[in-house]
C-alpha cells in the first residue's frame, strides 16, 4: 500500500521587486511623518536592545534622502530592533505631536514644505519624462506603420507588372 505524501508547507520565495524607473516620485512627508522619523530615531537611540543589536545605519530613518527612501524596497529592510513595538510606538510620538509646542510644529512644517517642493519637482520631470517616451513610442508607431505601408504598396505593384497591370493580389 502507497502511502499519500507528506503535506508540507512550501515557503514561497519572495522575488526581489525591482523598483520600475517609470514609477512615478515618492509623495513628500507630511510634517507629523518627519516628526515621527525623528522621534523613532531618539526612542531606538534611547532604548536598550532586546536582541543586542544597537541602533545602527540600518534602522536610522531621519538622514535617508527621498531617493534612498525610494530604492529602499521591502525585501531588502532591515530585521527588526525588538526594542518596541509599533503600536506602544505610534502611542508614544503621537501623544508628543499633540503637545508640540509652535517653534518646534513650524520646524517640521518647514522640512514638509521643503519635501514639497522637491515632490513637486520631482513630478514635473517625471511628467515631462513621460511625455518625451511616450512621443517616441508613438512615432516610432507611426514609422513602423509607414514602412509596413510602404512595402505593402511596393509588393501590390510588383505584382501588377507581373500580371500586365492586373491585381491579383488578395483584398484585405
Amino acid at each position: 500500500i502507497a502511502m499519500a505524501p507528506s503535506k508540507q508547507k512550501k515557503s514561497k520565495a519572495k522575488k526581489a521587486t525591482v523598483r520600475d524607473p517609470r514609477a512615478k516620485p515618492k509623495r513628500p512627508l507630511s510634517a507629523y511623518n518627519l516628526f515621527f522619523q525623528y522621534e523613532r530615531d531618539l526612542l531606538l537611540q534611547s532604548k536598550p536592545s532586546k536582541k543586542g543589536q544597537s541602533h545602527d545605519e540600518m534602522h536610522r530613518t531621519i538622514l535617508n534622502n527621498p531617493s534612498e527612501r525610494r530604492n529602499r524596497s521591502k525585501t531588502v529592510r532591515p530585521p527588526p530592533h525588538g526594542k518596541i513595538g509599533f503600536a506602544e510606538l505610534a502611542r508614544m510620538i503621537g501623544k508628543k505631536w499633540k503637545t508640540l509646542d509652535d517653534t518646534s510644529r513650524e520646524h517640521f512644517q518647514s522640512l514638509a514644505a521643503i519635501e514639497k517642493k522637491r515632490y513637486v519637482k520631482e513630478c514635473s520631470e517625471w511628467k515631462a519624462r513621460m511625455k518625451r517616451e511616450a512621443d517616441l513610442e508613438e512615432s516610432e508607431a507611426a514609422a513602423q506603420k509607414a514602412a509596413a505601408t510602404a512595402a505593402e504598396v511596393k509588393d501590390q505593384s510588383r505584382t501588377q507588372d507581373r500580371f500586365g497591370g492586373v491585381n491579383i493580389a488578395p483584398v484585405a
